[in-house]
């Protein structure tokens, strides 16, 4: 599936997301996984930031409606950095490294990232409430 685009305005990303989900049955949790590869659009200029909250939405975009509302967390592992130039690289790198390509959806776990995405859309990890540790 190796397509990076880059012009004057955009390039994107390909990268797979692992979703887990809490499913409960008879109140005990049962966590349920799936996997997307997905090709992710951003601007030429987005920040790091920009640069995730795209890719968390754009895979969270990628589930049905009961999937994001049990939504526990995201994983990720992105491909091919030795295709982009230097400077596309370096905001990769540091993005991906700032969030160590996972994003957790319990209410104790959030960051800033998980917390304006839901902001957006209350239905992502309604069902998700504290991390049962």
């Amino acid at each position: 599936m190796k397509n990076i685009t880059i012009s004057k305005t955009e390039f994107n990303t390909i990268s797979e997301f692992i979703f887990t989900f809490e499913q409960s049955e008879n109140h005990l949790p049962s966590p349920v996984q799936k996997t997307s590869t997905l090709n992710v659009k951003h601007s030429i200029d987005a920040s790091e930031k920009d640069i995730i909250k795209n890719m968390v939405r754009t895979a969270i975009n990628d589930l049905t409606k009961e999937q994001q509302m049990n939504l526990v967390k995201i994983s990720s592992c992105s491909f091919y950095f030795d295709e982009y130039p230097k400077d596309i690289q370096s905001k990769l790198k540091t993005a991906l490294t700032w969030f160590s390509g996972s994003w957790y959806f319990h209410i104790d776990q959030r960051s800033e990232i998980e917390n304006e995405i839901i902001k957006e859309n209350p239905v992502i990890a309604r069902n998700i409430y504290r991390f049962r540790g």
